[in-house]
Order: C-alpha cells, then structure tokens, then sequence
C-alpha cells in the first residue's frame, strides 16, 4: 500500500475547516489557483502536500506545494500564500495522481520534485 493518501471527496463534519476551495496566492501575490485536495501521510496524520489547481493557466492544470510552503495570506480572507512563483511552478515535474498508488513512483517523483527557494 502506498504511504501517502488523498482526502479526494472526504467531507468533514460542520466543526472542521476544510481547505479545499482556498485561493492559493505567490510570491508576488499572484493567483496561483484553487487547493484541490491534501496529500497526507497514512502513518501519522499529517498533512504532506496540497494539490493545487490551476484554472489553466499551467499546461498540466494541477500541482503540488509541500505543506511548509504554505501560510495564511495576509490580503486574502479565507485564502493562502506562499513564496513560490509560477516560475518556479512551471519548472517542477508534472503532478500525476497515480503515482501516489506505489511508493517506487512517488519516491521518484519526489526526488525529482525540488523548489529552488532562491529562484
């Protein structure tokens, strides 16, 4: 079995805020898209990426943020930030869901999934 999971069509009960549908903004306080969904780790809980959707302006449409990237965004309500561009977007390797069902394709991908935090 594959180590990390999506929430997919998971619905939490009224007490928990869902992120899904939150506006993701950049460095530059570009829109960078919606969050689609969670990437978790099934061993402890934790949340490990956000699938992201594009709205097209990327040719793949959706793409991943490791957690830590993320922030609340301070002009935004409701919404989130972080320090990447689309740049730094377009350069990453191509979000495939399916590569989450063996851990030798996620390992992969993530060993070719690397931001340059100074680009």
């Amino acid at each position: 079995m594959a180590h990390y999971g999506l929430l997919r069509n998971y619905r939490f009960d009224e007490s928990v805020e869902d992120i899904r549908g939150a506006s993701l903004y950049g460095r530059d306080d570009e829109n960078l898209g919606k969050i689609d969904d969670v990437i978790f780790d099934h061993s402890t809980g934790t949340i490990q990426y956000l699938v992201v959707d594009t709205g097209g302006w990327l040719r793949t449409k959706k793409f991943i943020v490791p957690a830590g990237r993320l922030r609340a965004s301070g002009k935004h309500r409701d919404d989130f930030a972080s320090d990447l561009t689309q740049e730094q977007i377009e350069s990453s390797p191509a979000y495939n869901e399916k590569d989450l069902d063996s851990e030798a394709k996620w390992g992969d991908y993530e060993s070719r999934y690397r931001f340059n935090p100074h680009a």
